[in-house]
């Protein structure tokens, strides 16, 4: 049965790699792991280092890996998570 959390992680396409940020505020992070289970990529893992609150948090551990879907920024309880678009490189002007 096809559910919502992930079991097996895919690789980022090509076109979508590297084009993300996700910032995680690490300190409020309450180690639900909903996710590292919701992400499709292999964006997080979990932290071998307590945060202020006692618990071990998640961590970024491959921000390339994002692919944009937002569902990390969705079903975190404690909005942790934040997933933008890079800026992309700005067109030189043209010279006339």
């Amino acid at each position: 049965m096809a559910g919502l959390f992930r079991e097996k992680k895919i690789p980022a396409k090509a076109n979508l790699a590297g084009k993300f940020r996700v910032t995680l505020a690490r300190d409020m992070c309450k180690a639900c792991g909903f996710c590292i289970n919701i992400c499709p990529t292999n964006v997080f893992v979990w932290s071998k280092q307590v945060n202020v609150m006692g618990w071990f948090p998640v961590e970024i551990v491959d921000e390339n890996e994002c692919v944009g879907c937002m569902l990390c920024f969705q079903i975190c309880p404690d909005f942790c998570l934040n997933v933008e678009p890079r800026e992309a490189a700005q067109p030189a002007a043209a010279v006339a």
